[in-house]
């Protein structure tokens, strides 16, 4: 109900509201990359090659008659979840952030290969998830919030 809280929001000109229902989905998504620990994934997914024979049907561990095969994710797999989910989150934050956010919305939309977010004509649509292709280029750069520390700030 994401979208529909922060519509409510935006159409009650509660504009603070609005964010902070976005601002839920980023503290969410930040607990699913602590909970997930991406980086440990990363590290099991280098160290285990690909099965020769993955996703054969004499390798599967569950089957319901009349079924596809099931087998057991491999760490690549897993890594690949939790990246795709972590990437669409971002994807749906900075398209709704994009209204008090347009360079940075715009920035991300263009590190994910994606058009403008400026040019979405139906924002109920386009924030349901699952709206991030497979196999989008992904450009990393510079960070876009960068950390302050107590020496970049100036304290009189």
């Amino acid at each position: 109900d994401l979208y529909g809280r922060y519509a409510a929001a935006m159409n009650a000109i509660d504009y603070s509201g609005a964010l902070a229902t976005v601002r839920e989905l980023c503290d969410r998504t930040n607990l699913y990359i602590e909970e997930s620990a991406p980086w440990a994934l990363a590290k099991l997914a280098a160290e285990a090659p690909l099965p020769a024979d993955a996703g054969r049907a004499e390798d599967s561990t569950q089957q319901v008659e009349g079924s596809t095969p099931l087998t057991e994710p491999t760490p690549q797999d897993r890594l690949a979840f939790v990246l795709y989910n972590t990437l669409e989150a971002i994807r749906i934050m900075a398209l709704l952030f994009a209204p008090v956010m347009p360079a940075s919305s715009a920035e991300v939309f263009s590190r994910l290969s994606l058009k403008d977010p400026a040019t979405t004509t139906d924002l109920a649509q386009a924030s349901q998830w699952g709206g991030l292709g497979a196999g989008n280029t992904i450009t990393i750069g510079e960070p876009l919030f960068p950390r302050f520390s107590e020496d970049d700030l100036e304290l009189d």
